[in-house]
């Protein structure tokens, strides 16, 4: 009898951990390294001559449907796992059945066969859970692989631990649960990915030895192909302990998966069940709606002239992500907005003005400007501003804690009567997406001591992610060029009776690098710049009898 073997197939971002700190629609900003490992996962397998079975996401066979073809012709199963891979306690029981649809509809428009298979691979089932096999039936899947019989037997119902068929609404259909074992009366998973990556190899293997020789049932081996991968890039949003989970380890399989594959044989799920693949549906699936286009604010209908700057200091690690986030912006303004960007080196002791001007070579397009000296990151915004030539000046972090396609949204809040709008992660129809407590808890705070002294009443006044009429900043030049004069700017304006406006929007933590700001010295330069209130009051009721007095 042959064992089972599968594949996860996702790229290391789209595995579940990175869902705290960022959104499916940013999937595309990273740097794909799906392919390579996949060939090194196909590799392996032709040197065992083994064929397997590949839970696949339907957004990847519309990415990369060469993928898919050539697994196909390999002779590997293509089975489902979703479009996105829906989370079933993120969404309603009927969005989670809208992913597996549309996942499966788009993985059989490529490969031409009905798929058999199903595989939650956000969270697996439990017990309690097998009404959700139901819906696997119901869409026309014939075997499930999505429960985990982990627990102890004698404190509740364990669901069966090996292969079973049950009657759904829909017929029968076969489950396929994942390997588990007894240790001390308790379930553990010893199946792959993790497991095998972070327990002692002796035990697992010899687990592995120990169930193959029972011959009860087969062996249900699981990976990603990612975990084949030492290099993957690091990610400086995840905490401690999700680190340690997502890379320690990393490239172990490469001598582990040998050893499995020489101790027994392995096949694909459809093998194991018996059944015949079947042709697919003619027709195309319905298509993901792509990303909003926002009407300029051109009068005449023209392209608006727009000028993004964007202060980079120490960003080496984030320039191909952001690279690919401007390009996705660019495709998103289409002929509303003619973008032009102001790329402000500050000065930087790594390798960014290197990187920035061997990744962005459209000099039409880009704009590399090198400061002699640091003035941080609101000097630096200042410095874009006053080298743009558009009155639309926009600016944002390098890191992208912002999507860069909100200031498309954000743009036609501007009019004659408003010199800025800011984003608002505070905002009640604002989000946070991973930034630790106690950075939100000094953010907040500070916000509302601020929000005691100036006229507009805002949510969120520290993000430098904004739209400015550039004549109206013209007037004003703030004296701090660190955190504080992005506060200190906004203070000018609202003190020198210019509108503002506030948009909702998602601060999501940063995903690579490092943040520049120093706590107790931010929590010291900003009780600074509250003692200065008075002054900016005076300063700018001196400007407005000035401005009468001319008149």
């Amino acid at each position: 009898m042959k064992n089972i073997v599968t594949v996860q197939l996702q790229d290391y971002y789209q595995h579940k951990v990175f869902e705290t700190v960022i959104t499916k629609r940013h999937w595309t900003r990273f740097e794909s390294r799906l392919r390579r490992n996949l060939d090194v996962t196909i590799s392996l397998f032709d040197r065992y001559g083994i064929k397997a079975t590949f839970f696949t996401l339907g957004w990847i066979a519309e990415m990369f449907p060469d993928m898919i073809t050539s697994l196909e012709k390999l002779g590997h199963e293509i089975a489902c796992a979703g479009f996105w891979g829906a989370d079933r306690k993120a969404v309603t029981q009927a969005d989670f059945r809208e992913d597996m649809r549309i996942g499966k509809e788009a993985l059989e428009y490529v490969t031409g066969k009905q798929l058999d298979g199903y595989r939650s691979i956000r969270r697996s089932f439990t017990d309690r859970e097998l009404w959700l096999i139901d819906l696997v039936a119901e869409e026309g899947f014939r075997y499930d692989s999505s429960l985990m019989p982990i627990g102890f037997p004698g404190t509740r119902e364990i669901a069966p631990r090996l292969p079973f068929v049950r009657e759904s609404r829909s017929g029968p259909i076969n489950e396929l649960p994942h390997t588990s074992c007894s240790i001390l009366g308790y379930r553990v998973p010893i199946g792959g990915g993790n497991f095998i990556r972070q327990l002692p190899s002796s035990f697992t293997f010899r687990a592995f030895k120990e169930w193959i020789k029972r011959d009860e049932a087969p062996f249900m081996l699981y990976f990603h192909p990612w975990e084949l991968d030492s290099d993957i890039p690091a990610v400086s949003a995840f905490d401690g302990l999700t680190s340690l989970r997502q890379y320690r380890n990393l490239g172990k399989l490469r001598q582990t998966l040998p050893r499995y594959f020489e101790e027994a044989q392995f096949g694909t799920a459809r093998e194991y069940l018996g059944l015949a693949p079947r042709p697919a549906a003619s027709g195309k699936p319905t298509p993901e709606p792509s990303i909003p286009r926002f009407s300029s604010s051109s009068p005449d209908g023209r392209e608006l002239p727009v000028t993004i700057v964007i202060p980079c200091y120490n960003e080496e690690a984030s320039i191909g992500y952001l690279s690919r986030a401007l390009e996705e912006m660019i495709a998103s303004a289409g002929h509303d907005y003619a973008l032009r960007f102001i790329l402000v080196d500050d000065k930087s002791k790594d390798d960014t003005v290197r990187l920035l001007r061997q990744t962005f070579t459209d000099t039409d397009r880009y704009n590399i400007l090198p400061l002699e000296q640091n003035r941080g990151v609101s000097g630096a915004i200042c410095a874009g501003i006053e080298a743009a030539a558009t009155e639309v000046v926009c600016s944002m972090d390098a890191d992208c804690s912002y999507d860069p396609l909100e200031l498309l949204k954000m743009i036609p809040m501007l009019d004659e009567r408003t010199a800025l709008v800011t984003a608002s992660p505070y905002h009640p129809d604002g989000a946070v997406l991973g930034v630790p407590g106690w950075r939100l808890f000094l953010s907040r705070g500070l916000s509302g001591i601020y929000r005691l002294f100036l006229r507009h009443k805002l949510a969120t006044y520290t993000s430098c992610f904004r739209v400015y009429r550039r004549s109206a900043m013209q007037r004003f030049k703030p004296q701090f060029g660190d955190f504080r004069g992005i506060v200190e700017l906004l203070t000018l304006l609202d003190m020198g009776g210019e509108g503002i406006k506030e948009y909702p929007t998602t601060l999501q933590s940063r995903i690579f690098g490092y943040s520049k700001m120093k706590t107790l010295k931010t929590i010291k330069d900003h009780l600074r710049l509250l003692s200065r209130m008075g002054r900016y009051r005076a300063q700018a009721r001196a400007m407005r009898e000035g401005a009468l007095g001319k008149e």
